[in-house]
């Protein structure tokens, strides 16, 4: 699985680098999908703030106050502290208090790279799960114009909510009772409720459990996240309402779980 906002937001809270100086910045030959460039110009940078938005980590620096800079975890990615670069680490950071970050990433679908201004309007322009704007009434004006749109990508589409990922709109279909092939444009104020109550309370619950680890994911402390006990669609075989076979399609190229019986 890919990172998703709260395994992100895990990350997020595990770092301590606020108020930090780069000092060195060492990274591997490899091409990773997002490039970093001119690396050098961190040197001597102070970290002043550290956010996320969507399943971006986004670093405000004393160089290019402008912008930002951003780690994308893609979908094996990870950061750790210590001295020791080992095979797919990709870029080590060394502070001015002899701490370190590193970027490790087995396939290199993430990276490391300065935002433009698309991104960052993007980011911060349209709303991400948490944030109170999300709302049904947001998302049925949204859906409207997607008439041939199902809810399950409707749901993943960073330009109309950030942050939901495969997991947790499979997740929240699921407790909202909706089949994930529904026409999202035919979706009624209520049933769009549901959905919009369940994600955001789904992800909150997983970013107190240190999110969802299934193969790859660890936090900033090597840990893994808890939420996976908890899942009950994705990746299941059996529906716990009404003990039915789970049907599995891929929508959007992504592998998806419902029960072709309680989602309607």
């Amino acid at each position: 699985m890919c990172p998703e906002l709260p395994e992100v937001e895990t990350v997020r809270r595990g770092l301590g680098i606020v108020g930090k100086t780069i000092k060195h910045v060492e990274r591997s030959k490899f091409k990773l999908r997002y490039e970093l460039e001119d690396s050098e110009a961190l040197i001597g940078a102070k970290v002043t703030k550290l956010d996320r938005r969507a399943k971006y980590l986004l670093l405000s620096l004393t160089v290019r106050p402008e912008t930002r800079l951003v780690i994308h975890l893609g979908m094996t990615g990870s950061l750790r502290e210590g001295s020791d670069v080992l095979k797919h680490d990709h870029f080590r950071f060394v502070f001015s208090d002899e701490s370190s970050l590193i970027y490790r990433d087995a396939r290199r679908f993430g990276g490391i790279f300065w935002a433009d201004d698309r991104l960052l309007s993007r980011l911060y322009n349209i709303p991400e799960v948490f944030d109170a704007e999300f709302t049904a009434e947001y998302l049925k004006t949204k859906l409207e114009v997607k008439s041939r749109v199902v809810i399950k990508t409707a749901l993943l589409d960073q330009e109309i909510v950030g942050g939901i990922g495969n997991i947790y709109a499979c997740e929240a279909l699921y407790a909202a009772r909706i089949s994930p092939l529904r026409l999202a444009a035919t979706l009624a104020l209520s049933e769009l409720q549901s959905i919009v109550y369940y994600a955001k309370s789904i992800m909150h619950q997983s970013v107190s459990m240190a999110g969802t680890t299934i193969r790859d994911f660890v936090g900033f402390h090597q840990e893994k996240g808890n939420f996976a006990a908890q899942l009950k669609v994705y990746g299941k075989d059996r529906c716990q309402g009404c003990d039915s076979d789970l049907q599995r399609r891929v929508i959007g190229g992504r592998s998806t779980f419902f029960c072709k019986n309680c989602q309607i």
